[in-house]
């Protein structure tokens, strides 16, 4: 975990926790067991469903054992308007 990051929440089955720096960025962490036939279906879905809620991702590693993205996800409360 970067050191400025500071714990947030983490969540009740142990699963995933998010931190935030000073400056408000919001890391999210969390992991599951999956079944290893599963998996990449799984990973893929939820990407999907990721994408569909407004999450845009700059970064995405899938393989069969592991899955990496980074990505935010901008609030109409974020936007600026013109």
């Amino acid at each position: 975990m970067p050191p400025e990051f500071e714990l947030l929440h983490r969540s009740k089955d142990g699963d995933g926790a998010a931190f935030q720096s000073a400056d408000g960025a919001l890391l999210a962490v969390w992991g599951t067991d999956v079944a290893e036939s599963d998996f990449l279906p799984q990973v893929k879905k939820q990407i999907s469903q990721d994408e569909k809620e407004g999450w845009k991702f700059i970064y995405r590693r899938l393989t069969r054992d592991g899955q990496v993205t980074r990505g935010s996800k901008t609030t109409r409360s974020d936007m600026s308007e013109a």
